[in-house]
């Protein structure tokens, strides 16, 4: 009796011991974790637009998650990137779409998925880049047939949600 006290007070011990680590490691990194994170991001918008040096992000509620509002080095507005997660058959998709101030898409990226792989390549090299240049004030062509429904279906729903918040709220 006393020897199975002792293994349950060492595992105890032990326990403790662990999550106390694992505590101390989260509370000293999440600072580098979160600026890492943001830095990633920033990277993904300054591929979306070229001459973009400054973004001032605002956090949203609803279908769009947030809005950055992008700027060149002479603090002149180049246009805004609308970021929005969907949930489909085959995961989770987080897309960034940029309007640009001629009320033009940008570009659309692909932030992060764990979508079917090939089909996602699929869509980066074959459709995703036929949004860049179409006007929001107009009809967006979508492809009917990519192979990759899901995904796909997810990426135009993004769209659409950023389109109408950019010309309901006008970037604002």
């Amino acid at each position: 009796m006393l020897g199975k006290l002792k293994k349950a007070f060492v595992l105890l011990i032990i326990g403790v011991i662990s999550g106390g680590s694992i505590y101390l490691v989260n509370e000293l990194t999440w600072e580098l974790i979160r600026d890492n994170q943001i830095k990633l991001e920033e990277k993904q918008y300054s591929v979306i637009f070229e001459d973009g040096v400054n973004f001032e992000a605002t956090v949203l509620e609803g279908d769009i998650s947030k809005k950055v509002e992008v700027y060149d080095e002479s603090l002149n507005l180049l246009g805004y990137i609308f970021k929005g997660t969907r949930v489909n058959n085959y995961g989770r998709i987080t897309v960034l779409v940029g309007i640009n101030v001629d009320n033009e898409i940008e570009q659309v990226v692909i932030a992060s998925t764990n979508n079917t792989p090939n089909n996602v390549q699929i869509i980066k090299s074959k459709y995703i880049m036929n949004f860049d240049g179409q006007s929001v004030n107009s009809e967006i062509n979508y492809d009917a047939k990519t192979g990759a429904s899901y995904t796909y279906a997810s990426i135009q729903e993004v769209i659409e949600d950023s389109i109408t918040y950019y010309l309901n709220e006008g970037g604002e």
